[in-house]
């Protein structure tokens, strides 16, 4: 069962984060609209100010977790390029 997870979680986690992030802004996304549908039998002005506060929080808390597990992906990107046997960094490259 480890090795499941470190093949399909822990070797990519970096676009895990950023599949969390997107889940979680859809998840916010629907629940916002649901309880904006449920609140606008009683206000139009409330109607809208649940819909907008909703997507904006709901933004505000995705868009750091997906830069997160971006910082991630490409820290592990640039370590996998850098750690390959045939890269030899003491030389300078040609121009």
């Amino acid at each position: 069962m480890f090795k499941w997870f470190d093949r399909y979680i822990f070797n990519h986690v970096g676009r895990t984060i950023q599949r969390y992030a997107i889940i979680s802004l859809i998840v916010d996304i629907l629940v916002c609209v649901i309880s904006a549908f449920v609140v606008l039998a009683d206000s139009i002005l409330l109607w809208l100010l649940i819909l907008v506060c909703g997507i904006g929080y709901a933004l505000i808390f995705a868009f750091p977790i997906y830069a997160f597990g971006q910082l991630v992906e490409d820290i592990h990107q640039t370590q996998e390029n850098t750690s390959r046997k045939d890269a030899n960094i003491d030389e300078l490259p040609e121009l």
